[in-house]
C-alpha cells in the first residue's frame, strides 16, 4: 500500500472541520503534500488532537526543512524552514502523486 494511500479519508477527518478540510483540499490541488492531509498538520496541533483522541495517524513524525541555500545551524524553525510531516519507514518512491 502506498503511503498516500494509508492516509486517504472518507469524508473529513475527525481532527478537521468541514471548512478547514475544504479549505486544504482546495490549496493541496495547487500544491500537493508529499503523502497527505496529515503529513500537513504541525506537531502541536498533532498532540492536542491526540489527547482529543481524533488523530487517527499519530504515528506521523516532523522534521524541520529549509530551502536548498540554507544551511541548518539550529533546530529551531528560522523564516526561511518548515516542517513536513512523514511516515518512518516510508520511502519516497512507494508515494504516488495523487492527492
Amino acid at each position: 500500500m502506498r503511503a498516500n494511500e494509508l492516509l486517504r479519508f472518507n469524508g473529513v477527518p475527525d481532527c478537521a472541520t468541514k471548512d478547514q478540510w475544504k479549505e486544504w483540499y482546495e490549496l493541496a490541488r495547487r500544491s500537493p503534500p508529499l503523502y497527505g492531509f496529515c503529513t500537513d498538520c504541525t506537531p502541536q496541533y498533532q498532540k492536542k488532537m491526540i489527547a482529543d483522541k481524533r488523530c487517527r495517524f499519530p504515528g506521523i513524525k516532523f522534521r524541520v526543512v529549509y530551502d536548498e541555500q540554507d544551511k541548518p545551524n539550529t533546530h529551531k524553525i528560522d523564516r526561511k524552514g518548515g516542517i513536513e510531516g512523514y511516515l518512518p519507514r516510508v520511502y519516497i518512491d512507494e508515494v504516488d502523486d495523487g492527492c
